[in-house]
């Protein structure tokens, strides 16, 4: 378990995450403006986001609109792979258009 973040990584969090079904999950992204997906700067933290959406019934990603222009390293998933992307009303017109075009916008 990391300190900072009190986030948990690994093989043990792998294969912890590989015993559970969850009905939905909540999850962050860093940046997507040079992806066509969520992504994230860690590798090992994209792995185990790609778990939890494989045995997740509904996902979706919580992402500001600072992340509209914001890049990150890698991919968690494709748009179509997820329920929804959430993000505030600041978030660019032109790009929720875009989006909507691959997986449902929510505005709050």
């Amino acid at each position: 378990m990391r300190d900072k973040s009190s986030s948990v990584f690994g093989g043990w969090a792998l294969s912890m995450i590989s015993e559970i079904q969850v009905d939905i999950c909540f999850l962050g992204t860093d940046g997507f403006s040079n992806l066509n997906g969520p992504s994230s700067p860690s590798s090992s933290d994209a792995f185990i986001d790609k778990a939890i959406i494989a045995h997740a019934d509904k996902k979706y990603i919580l992402g500001d609109y600072t992340k509209f222009s914001r890049k990150s390293l890698y991919k968690i998933c494709d748009w179509n792979q997820i329920t929804a992307l959430i993000t505030n009303h600041q978030a660019d017109a032109t790009r929720i258009a875009q989006l909507n075009n691959e997986t449902k916008v929510i505005l709050c």
